[in-house]
């Protein structure tokens, strides 16, 4: 980890204010592009839009190029990961990305879409069921599962519970 404390106080300010992580997105999605590339489809001034680009220079989220008279925005995205590394243990990332990966699954419209359905009966208790799925390990379940059979078995699981405490 390379930031220090007065590195990371900037970066939270920078990535506070909607626009400049508006700005962000836009570098994010086509690297290297020039002040009238970042300013086009804004709703801000020149002017604005260079002042919150200094805040993210300065919190080193972008650095610049100059070629010939066009200057060059880049993200950097070290910092972001800087600050990653330091709040999400490495034995915690696992469980995050295996979050983020349930996350996207669920809100992902193609999810509704299926070709063909599996049904499969585990004698086992939620508790036993939640433990393979959590503790498992996110590629040792992908390993062996799709994505609708490890989320169909966390549905299930879920309702077991609820039905349970209202029991």
């Amino acid at each position: 980890m390379n930031i220090d404390g007065t590195q990371m106080d900037a970066v939270f300010r920078a990535l506070a204010d909607s626009n400049r992580r508006r700005l962000l997105d836009r570098l994010n999605e086509r690297n290297g592009q020039t002040l009238r590339e970042l300013c086009s489809g804004l709703d801000m001034a020149r002017q604005s839009v260079t002042k919150h680009l200094d805040v993210l220079e300065a919190a080193n989220l972008i650095a610049t190029v100059r070629r010939g008279r066009e200057k060059l925005h880049y993200l950097n995205p070290a910092p972001i990961n800087d600050i990653a590394e330091r709040w999400i243990h490495r034995y915690d990332r696992e469980r995050v990305h295996a979050l983020a990966d349930l996350k996207r699954a669920l809100e992902d419209p193609a999810m509704g879409q299926t070709d063909f359905v599996y049904v499969t009966y585990i004698h086992t208790t939620p508790e036993q069921l939640w433990k393979a799925l959590s503790e498992g390990g996110r590629e040792n379940i992908r390993s062996h599962f799709s994505q609708e059979v490890a989320l169909s078995a966390i549905t299930r699981l879920l309702a077991l519970r609820r039905s349970s405490l209202t029991a």
